[in-house]
Order: C-alpha cells, then sequence, then structure tokens
C-alpha cells in the first residue's frame, strides 16, 4: 500500500504533517501536537522500547473514554489488545522499525456487555534516538456500540494489516499470510 492510497484519506491530516516535518529524512522525529490539533482525539503515540512492547503515551479520547486513561497510561498495548493479534501486531512493528514503513490496521472487535467496535488505524515510526522507536497513530472508529470493559478481553472478530511504503519500501514477509 502506498501513503496515498485512498483507504488512508481518514489520516490525511497526519500524513500530511508526518511528511512536512520529515523533510528529506525517511522518519521525523517528533510531530507538532498544536499542528495535529484537529485529529488529537484520534491520536496515539506509543513508545517501543523492546520488540514485545509498545508502550501507550498518548491516547486521544476518540479512542479512549477519559476515565479509561489511567488505567492504559504506560501500559504496554499488547496486553491490552485481543490476545490472537498480539503475534501479528509484534511482527508488524518489527515491519515498522526495521525497514522503516508504516502499517495500515482494519478491524473488528466485540466483547462483554454487548461492546462491539469496527475500526481502522494507520500507524507511522518516528525516531528521537537509538534506544527509543516510537510511533504516532490516527484511529478512525467508523462502527461502535457500548462500552469497553478494559478488565475483560475482547474477542477479535476481524483484523486486517498491511504495510505502508513510505519511501523504503516494506518488508519481504507480508502480513495475513499474503
Amino acid at each position: 500500500m502506498q501513503l496515498l492510497d485512498q483507504r488512508l484519506n481518514f489520516a490525511k491530516e497526519l500524513v500530511s504533517h508526518w511528511s512536512d516535518i520529515r523533510g528529506s529524512d525517511l522518519v521525523p522525529t517528533e510531530v507538532d501536537l498544536y499542528e495535529l490539533q484537529r485529529v488529537l482525539p484520534t491520536l496515539s503515540i506509543m513508545d517501543t522500547p523492546t520488540p514485545d512492547a509498545s508502550i501507550v503515551v498518548v491516547m486521544g479520547e476518540g479512542r479512549l473514554p477519559r476515565e479509561l486513561w489511567p488505567a492504559v497510561k504506560d501500559a504496554n498495548w499488547y496486553d491490552l489488545i485481543a490476545p490472537e493479534a498480539r503475534d501479528l501486531a509484534v511482527r508488524a512493528r518489527k515491519g515498522i522499525i526495521e525497514t522503516p514503513c508504516g502499517v495500515y490496521y482494519h478491524y473488528t472487535a466485540s466483547g462483554a456487555d454487548d461492546f462491539f467496535q469496527e475500526a481502522e488505524a494507520l500507524v507511522l515510526p518516528m525516531r528521537i534516538d537509538k534506544s527509543k522507536a516510537p510511533s504516532v497513530s490516527v484511529t478512525n472508529i467508523m462502527s461502535k456500540r457500548g462500552k469497553q470493559d478494559l478488565s475483560r478481553r475482547v474477542k477479535l472478530e476481524k483484523l486486517q494489516l498491511d504495510y505502508v511504503d513510505i519511501g523504503a519500501g516494506i518488508p519481504d514477509k507480508r502480513l495475513n499470510g499474503h
């Protein structure tokens, strides 16, 4: 998938800002949250100190209700997602860092108390220093019903991931088995 693919229209403000600030570099070193005010409710920033950890640094209110923020701040995102998605998410994160490239997610999930969500997300890499590999993402929640209970696991109904070429190509190993 290319960075200007139509499926990524929901993230065009992030893509535009991210492209502008990287200049001639392949990956930017920081984002300007002031410039991204319109997408802050759907913005997430994660740090990846180790291959099996994606630590939540920022998560907008459109992604997670304010009252759930204390339970998620500084948590490993891989511990919060459906277990069957963990391996795929870890492999995708590895591609983001090593190639570097972006990743497009489209998923549906269900849970207790009639919870249901369909969403898509674009994750783009950033570089701060050699010890940190943060990423920035925007999520478009297409459909949602009920409230998510973080103490109970969600069931992943459908998950599609595609690498996004940001100028360095995409990893040889494809996601989703293709």
